[in-house]
């Protein structure tokens, strides 16, 4: 269940970098 919790707090730290990447290069 470690492993499987460590991929999905991975998964999400990644959607939430891209978010924040989109964001900056609509405000730009």
């Amino acid at each position: 269940m470690s492993k499987m919790d460590n991929s999905q707090n991975t998964e999400k730290m990644g959607c939430v970098e891209q978010e924040q990447t989109e964001i900056r290069d609509g405000q730009v």
